[in-house]
């Protein structure tokens, strides 16, 4: 990593004046103006009554640090503990009362939603506009329009206005804009989290491409997870005063155990599958739509078909609870050792837990040339509340020939609490067994 310094603040301060009604805003500054210019104890009546129709809120308190080239760093903190009034201050949107900040670089910020587009303007428009805000000309900017438009996938309404757009829409679209213009500091307040799961996991992709080629990174998340495995440093803030300032891993935990909130995450699942040789009925259910996963390998062995079996056919699975997927297996060509397996991510597209016939040692029988197998699989879920997408595949990985088929995303695995339900603390539940009884010595 760069030991040069891209963005730093020394003693950075903001101060809000709150006033405690319209008409004291207009009242107050004028009786306070009068009060600076009467002398004696008459102007210190004045100034005594113009200070009683405010309050001052500190968002900020005296924050000094800095960022080095290509580092991520995360901001962590409760509502209001002044994480979005940093940004802004970074981003140049906002000035500080009192301190300094510096930011080294091409600066693309994604703030607020929607902010930067005009809602009269078409999606193409506010495109170029918002480029050549950030510095590119026009060539730049048609050389990397057909880039943007894919990533934001929004299709014909690249041509309509931006106020007919939904909130994840006019997101896509941002993220898009800010992240193509190859910013050396990119900042980022919670944004992501209006995105769909699929966009989530596409734009978290991008934001680690982008660090590998050294773009400094600013991520303000509630997620304490994205932040830990996002960024390597952390800021938590409290009431505007920095608490923590270090390793990402670590701020994050002592946030999590002092800041008292919530977090999730994951646990490796468990699975239950039979090696004996019986038959499986196709379900009279039509399979999952995997028309738009990714899909890779060289289809000698394919995935004709993947279900979600079974009482929670829905996608919504209680912690604790066990689903099934069922797939269908054909071999093109004459195999052995073929294996089937899922992998379940998060919305930043990590692995979170992942199982199948290789782990259990459990093993598909030889395989003839246009045969097809079908594999139930159940696995338990104790993942954490949330959304999670799962991969499916299927292989051989034979040292001579390998063969394999690999679908990306082909659902989404919804885990919840029931109403009666223990809370879920921490990433994952955890299987326990313990005993009590009387204490006693030998």
């Amino acid at each position: 990593m760069s030991t040069e310094t891209v963005i730093s603040a020394d003693n950075l301060c903001k101060t809000y004046r709150i006033w405690e009604s319209p008409s004291e805003r207009i009242v107050g500054p004028l009786v306070g103006a009068v009060g600076r210019m009467v002398p004696g104890g008459l102007g210190r009546r004045f100034r005594a009554r113009a200070s009683a129709g405010f309050r001052d809120f500190q968002a900020l308190q005296g924050l000094s640090f800095s960022v080095g080239k290509g580092e991520a760093i995360g901001i962590v903190g409760r509502n209001g503990s002044g994480k979005s009034t940093l940004l802004q201050i970074l981003a140049g949107t906002l000035q500080a009362t009192e301190g300094k900040s510096q930011v080294h670089g091409r600066v693309a910020a994604l703030l607020e939603l929607g902010a930067g587009f005009d809602p009269q303007f078409t999606g193409r428009e506010n495109v170029y506009l918002n480029a050549a805000v950030l510095g590119l000309n026009r060539r730049e900017i048609d050389e990397r329009f057909a880039e943007i438009a894919a990533f934001a996938d929004i299709g014909d309404f690249m041509e309509q206005p931006v106020m007919t757009y939904s909130s994840g829409m006019a997101v896509r679209l941002a993220f898009a804009v800010q992240t193509a213009v190859d910013p050396e500091v990119l900042i980022v307040d919670e944004a992501l989290a209006v995105g769909d799961m699929f966009f989530q996991q596409k734009c978290f992709k991008r934001l680690r491409e982008l660090r590998a080629k050294g773009t400094t990174l600013l991520l303000v998340s509630h997620d304490t997870r994205s932040v830990a495995n996002l960024c390597s440093k952390a800021l938590w803030l409290e009431r505007g005063c920095m608490r923590r300032f270090g390793d990402a891993e670590s701020v994050t935990r002592d946030y999590l155990t002092g800041g008292g909130i919530g977090a999730v995450g994951f646990n490796e699942s468990g699975s239950i599958h039979s090696n004996e040789e019986y038959d499986l009925v196709m379900p009279d259910s039509p399979p999952l739509d995997v028309s738009g996963c990714d899909r890779l390998g060289n289809q000698e062995v394919l995935i004709e078909g993947v279900w979600l079996a079974g009482e929670y056919a829905g996608g919504a699975v209680p912690v604790g609870e066990w689903f099934e997927m069922l797939v269908l297996v054909h071999a093109t060509r004459a195999m052995t050792v073929v294996s089937a397996g899922i992998e379940i991510r998060d919305h930043m597209g990590q692995v979170m837990a992942a199982n199948g016939l290789r782990v259990k040692g459990l093993m598909l029988p030889e395989m003839l040339a246009g045969e097809k197998r079908m594999v139930r699989m159940r696995f338990q879920n104790l993942l954490a509340p949330g959304k999670y997408t799962i991969d499916v595949g299927c292989g051989n990985s034979s040292a001579a020939r390998n063969a394999f088929d690999r679908l990306a995303g082909v659902t989404i695995m919804d885990s919840v609490l029931t109403d009666d339900d223990e809370p879920l603390h921490g990433f994952f539940r955890v299987p326990a067994k313990f005993e009590v009884g009387k204490a006693h010595q030998e």
